[in-house]
């Protein structure tokens, strides 16, 4: 079974060797180039290249607008430009979303086996059979803490950038701002970028202009290729003004994410050792059995994280939900259906309960609720959500107010 899991992975392993990433960029550019020519002929094709010269010259028109630019909207205009190119290396299907949201969930697991079973190899002198066990034993358990923090935390993450940096649930000093945007850059979700997107999928949900229209391009486009399609890399200012023009320091994760990322697993990680593991500390903390089991954790939660974009959806229209519908076509083509549908009172955003979702992420899983009314941070009883367990703990210490609930009295809904 090893050999065989080994063998699968290193068909799909990625390398940083430079004329394999410049072989796959190119590769994904022609995958997609002739999936729109064969979704909308030549037309399409052209528009797509076009889509990419533009996004490409960007900066150039960047430049000249900062020229006689203010310092506030030149340092705006030029993050958002540098995000722009930043993001293109998720274009197409052999961009980094595939790499982190199919090949990396294979892969960390079997490095966390691999790891366990050379563990003998990584002491001076080797172990022995019952040292090898004897030290297994003691770090197995522990890592599967590791494991479950890292899970966990992937999700709290999605929570977090959802409910706080979309809509806005609670209110919290500057300073308090930045800490939590930090946190949902370990699983790749800077904050503005997934707000400019989930708001405008609120807009737009199911119609001309979502995002990830799970109903409208199948199932794998709604969890991870919309992510690697051109048209949702560019932050839209017009749906974050509220940010922009009170946090425009926001700017800053949106081009640093990577670097943040790496701090909050090192200090989730290394405040864990210190009370898990203080009698063998770790040199290098990247390398040690904790680390790798924590990052295997967090791939786990990505995944889950993205598959629920799509699942939190209804898809009544199975052929529309075929994987490689997209984008060949619309579940419009189907006339007989969406008239059935409309008969049935489905309108356009077919949100829903997913109630096998609530024992991993609370009442995120209630996303028909979340539609009707996303001004809250809970849903349903407060102890059925974790994740609001600790907006109110941070607003006893003093470091958010006003959780808007179902329940309270008193605030009135952002201006967003």
């Amino acid at each position: 079974m090893q050999v065989f899991a080994s063998t699968v992975f290193d068909l799909v392993h990625y390398t940083s060797w430079a004329y394999e990433v410049l072989a796959r960029r190119l590769a994904s550019v022609l995958v997609v180039l002739l999936l729109r020519y064969w979704g909308g002929g030549t037309p399409a094709a052209a528009k797509e290249l076009q889509g990419i010269a533009s996004d490409w010259s960007h900066v150039v028109r960047t430049a000249f607008f900062c020229y006689d630019a203010s310092l506030s909207d030149a340092f705006k205009q030029g993050m958002i430009s540098a995000s722009l190119w930043f993001r293109y290396t998720n274009y197409g299907p052999f961009g980094h979303i595939f790499d982190l949201l199919v090949v990396a969930p294979v892969e960390a697991p079997r490095r966390l086996f691999k790891l366990f079973a050379n563990r003998a190899d990584y002491f001076e002198p080797p172990l022995s059979d019952s040292e090898w066990f004897h030290v297994v034993g003691v770090e197995a358990p522990r890592c599967a803490v590791f494991l479950v923090a890292g899970f966990g935390l992937a999700i709290y993450c999605e929570h977090l950038v959802h409910r706080y940096f979309a809509h806005r649930v609670f209110s919290t000093s500057r300073a308090w701002n930045l800490v939590l945007a930090a946190i949902p850059c370990y699983i790749a979700m800077p904050p503005l970028f997934f707000a400019s997107t989930h708001r405008r999928h609120h807009k737009y949900c199911e119609l001309e202009g979502d995002p990830h229209p799970v109903n409208q391009k199948g199932f794998l486009y709604g969890a991870m290729f919309w992510l690697a399609d051109r048209e949702n890399f560019k932050i839209r200012e017009e749906y974050i003004q509220d940010w922009l023009q009170e946090r425009p320091e926001l700017l800053v994760f949106e081009i640093g994410q990577a670097h943040f990322a790496r701090w909050v697993s090192y200090t989730v990680v290394a405040v864990l050792s210190i009370f898990l593991a203080p009698v063998w500390f770790p040199d290098n903390l990247w390398e040690s059995p904790f680390m790798v089991a924590f990052l295997t954790g967090k791939q786990l939660g990505m995944s889950m994280v993205a598959a629920f974009t799509a699942f939190g959806h209804t898809c009544p229209f199975w052929p529309a939900c075929l994987p490689l519908r997209w984008p060949l076509a619309r579940k419009e083509e189907n006339p007989q259906k969406a008239q059935a549908a409309e008969q049935e009172g489905l309108g356009p955003c077919m949100s829903t309960h997913r109630w096998w979702y609530w024992w991993i992420a609370g009442s995120e899983s209630d996303h028909d609720q979340h539609h009707a009314c996303p001004i809250y941070a809970v849903y349903g009883p407060w102890y059925h959500d974790w994740s609001y367990c600790t907006y109110a703990a941070m607003e006893k210490c003093g470091l958010v107010w006003s959780v808007k609930t179902p329940w309270a009295k008193g605030w009135k809904p952002h201006s967003s």
